[in-house]
């Protein structure tokens, strides 16, 4: 009877031990937590690369369009200019026969 009172005592005294923090747990939880605001910090960056990126992509695809514009803009000039100069040598070729 003495020996389960004095079992009843050490499981009761066990009990009210108070139950820390290890070393172990606190430097699992700080390497957690490194390791989640790292891939944080990380994500915003590539994240601020990328717009970045997408917007130098906006700006040479404006500059872009703009060059496809003049180069339609160039052609029909070039086009106008041969029309003209072929109706300038037919009308000279006329006055040229007619003298």
């Amino acid at each position: 009877m003495q020996k389960a009172t004095t079992d009843n005592l050490q499981i009761q005294l066990e009990k009210s031990k108070p139950r820390g923090v290890d070393a172990l747990t606190v430097l699992l939880i700080l390497l957690v937590m490194s390791a989640g605001i790292s891939l944080a910090i990380i994500q915003t960056y590539i994240k601020k690369e990328i717009y970045y990126e997408s917007r130098e992509i906006s700006k040479i695809q404006k500059e872009y369009n703009i060059l496809k514009e003049e180069e339609v803009a160039l052609k029909n000039s070039i086009n106008q200019l041969r029309y003209e100069n072929l109706v300038v040598d037919m009308i000279t070729d006329i006055n040229d026969t007619q003298e």
